[in-house]
C-alpha cells in the first residue's frame, strides 16, 4: 500500500487494501464425558484447538475431562485430540507397530475403548447428566473419528439425535483443498469426509462451490460445550481357541461358513480402487458384517437374502481393536500399497479377506472370506452348493499337511 498527497494536502490511498485487525478476547470451552456424564475417563488427554486465524492452542484436559482456550480470536474454534497412543499395552502397541498396516491409535481411541455403553443395545443415549447442568450451553454426541486426523480404520458413525452444528465449521477459515477431499467416494458411510459431512454437503464441496471444513469439531465462542463420546466396543462372535471339540464352535462356524455364500459387498469393487474410501453397506454380506455393522455394535442375524427365521451368532462385547478386523483402506496413510497407481497390484478388503473364483477360466467354484483378532485368524469357505464340482472335492476327506502353515486339512479342502 502506498500513500500519496494530493493537490489538497489530504492523503489519498492509491493501491492495496486496507485490513481491520481482528479482534481477540474470546473464550471457549469444552468438556469431553462418558455416556453416563462422567469426565474423568478423558482427563489429563492433550487437546488441540485452532482459531479462524489459524492460531493453535494446546492444553490437557483436567480431571473433569474439561478444557478452556483464552483471548482467542473472533469466531468459532476447532477442536481436535489426535496425539498418538503412547502407553505399553501389548494390543495398542502391537498394531501401531505392526509391519503391515500399522494403525495410527490416538489416545483418545484407547480411552473410548475402555468406557462402557450407557444402554447393552450401544444405542445413543438420550439424555445425559451433563447435558443438563446450568454451565452447559451447547450439548453434542461426537465419535473418535471426529476429533483425529485418521479414520479409515475406526468405525462408521451410528445414528444419534444431537450431532455436532456443522454450520459452525462454514465460519472458519478454508481448508487448503488436498487429494483427501478430491478423490472420495460418493456412496460411502464409513469413511473420510462422509463420516462428519451430509450429501448435501460433500455435493458443494465436491462441485467446487464450498471448500472442505477442517477437520475436527467445531465450538461457538464464548459458551461451554459438552461433547459425549461415544464408546469405542464393538460385537464379535464368541470362538473357542481350545483344541477339544466345541458345539459353540460348531454352531459358530455353521453360521460363519453360509455367510461365506454371501459377496463381500464393498463399493466400489474395482480393480484398481480409485476413491480414497471404500464402504459396505450392502445387506447381508461379509464385508458388511466385519467392515461396517459389528464395529458399530449392530447385533446381525441375516446371512441370506432369502432369511426370514433369525439365527443369532453368539456375541461378545469387546474393545473395539479386539474385534474380526478388516483391514483399513487409506491411499494416503498407505500409498505403498493403496495407491490406485499400483494398477492390478494395488492392496484393498476386498482383494485382502475374499476369495471368489465362480467367474474364473479355470473356476474352482469356491467362495471365503477371512478376517482375524488379536488371538485368533477365522476362515470360512462355502459349503456343498453343487454335487459337482463342489460334493467331489469335499468327499476328498484324506488328511494331508497343511502344505502353507500348521496341522492337517482333508485333501479337498
Amino acid at each position: 500500500m502506498s500513500i500519496e498527497p494530493t493537490d489538497s494536502g489530504i492523503a489519498a490511498f492509491m493501491q492495496g487494501n486496507i485490513h481491520a485487525c481482528p479482534r481477540r478476547g474470546q473464550a471457549t470451552s469444552f468438556q469431553l464425558v462418558d455416556e453416563f456424564g462422567d469426565g474423568k475417563p478423558y482427563a489429563g488427554l492433550t487437546y488441540e484447538a485452532v482459531d479462524y486465524e489459524d492460531i493453535v492452542y494446546t492444553g490437557k484436559l483436567d480431571s473433569s475431562g474439561s478444557g478452556k482456550v483464552l483471548d482467542h480470536y473472533c469466531g468459532p474454534v476447532t477442536l481436535k485430540l489426535s496425539q498418538f497412543y503412547q502407553g505399553k499395552e501389548e494390543i495398542y502397541a502391537r498394531l501401531k507397530e505392526r509391519p503391515h498396516y500399522p494403525l495410527p491409535i490416538t489416545e483418545l481411541q484407547v480411552r473410548a475403548e475402555k468406557t462402557r455403553f450407557f444402554h447393552k443395545t450401544g444405542t445413543r443415549t438420550q439424555a445425559n447428566p451433563a447435558k443438563d447442568l446450568s454451565e452447559t450451553d451447547a450439548y453434542c454426541q461426537v465419535e473418535v473419528s471426529e476429533l483425529v486426523k485418521h479414520i479409515a480404520h475406526l468405525p462408521p458413525l451410528a445414528a444419534r439425535r444431537d450431532p455436532p452444528k456443522r454450520a459452525a465449521h462454514k465460519l472458519m477459515r478454508s481448508a487448503a483443498k488436498s487429494r483427501d477431499f478430491t478423490l472420495v467416494d460418493k456412496t460411502s458411510a464409513d469413511g473420510g469426509l462422509h463420516t462428519i459431512l451430509s450429501a448435501a454437503e460433500m455435493a458443494t464441496v465436491e462441485l467446487g462451490f464450498s471448500p472442505p471444513p477442517p477437520k475436527g469439531v467445531a465450538l461457538l465462542p464464548n459458551k461451554h460445550h459438552v461433547l459425549e463420546v461415544r464408546p469405542m466396543r464393538a460385537l464379535r462372535p464368541m470362538l473357542s481357541t481350545g483344541e477339544a471339540f466345541c458345539a459353540l464352535n460348531l454352531y459358530q462356524l455353521s453360521v460363519m461358513a453360509t455367510l461365506s455364500y454371501t459377496d463381500f459387498g464393498q463399493e466400489p469393487n474395482t480393480q484398481p480402487v480409485q476413491t480414497d474410501t471404500v464402504s459396505f453397506t450392502l445387506q447381508p454380506s461379509s464385508g458388511n458384517w466385519f467392515g461396517h455393522a459389528l464395529p458399530q455394535f449392530d447385533e446381525l442375524w441375516k446371512v441370506d437374502d432369502s432369511q426370514s427365521q433369525k439365527y443369532y451368532p453368539l456375541y461378545e462385547d469387546v474393545p473395539y481393536s479386539k474385534r474380526l478386523e478388516v483391514v483399513p483402506f487409506d491411499p494416503n496413510l498407505y500409498p505403498e500399497v493403496n495407491d490406485p497407481a499400483l494398477g492390478n497390484q494395488q492392496e484393498h478388503p476386498a482383494r485382502l479377506h475374499f476369495f471368489d473364483d465362480r467367474k474364473q477360466v479355470e473356476s474352482t467354484d469356491t467362495q471365503a472370506f477371512i478376517c482375524h483378532h488379536d488371538e485368533l485368524i477365522l476362515i470360512s469357505v462355502r459349503g456343498t452348493s453343487e454335487i459337482w464340482p463342489d460334493g467331489r472335492r469335499d468327499g476328498d476327506a484324506y488328511q494331508v499337511p497343511f502344505a502353507e502353515g500348521e496341522g492337517k486339512v482333508h485333501r479337498g479342502f
